[in-house]
């Protein structure tokens, strides 16, 4: 065998021996859906900070069907839908804005 072949094994074996060490990352994501009763045909998701306080709006915005302001927190109940809309606003979407509080979209 020849020195450039045994260098080549020696160096495969050892790229193999690496990658078996390496345990593989396996990720585990659970996806939930989040309904506000007070509207279940149209609920959006505009934003969600690092406690999980998800900001979102239902309405389709139609006439007769306005945006309406929200967020809600774990465990994610209808008892945690907090409204969040502008005073005198005719329409309220929520973005997350930072961890301490939500942003507000008046329309």
């Amino acid at each position: 065998m020849s020195p450039r072949l045994k260098v080549a094994l020696r160096t495969l074996a050892a790229v193999a021996l690496a990658l078996a060490a390496v345990p593989p990352h396996a990720l585990t994501f659970t996806f939930q859906n989040i309904v506000n009763n007070n509207d279940v045909t149209f609920n959006q998701e505009l934003g969600i900070n690092n406690t999980g306080q998800i900001a979102r709006y239902f309405g389709s915005g139609a006439a007769g069907h306005p945006n309406l302001g929200y967020t809600v927190v774990p465990p994610y109940g209808q008892a945690n839908f907090t409204n969040e809309n502008f005073p005198l606003s005719v329409q309220t979407q929520v973005t997350e804005g930072s961890s301490r509080c939500p942003r507000f979209i008046n329309i």
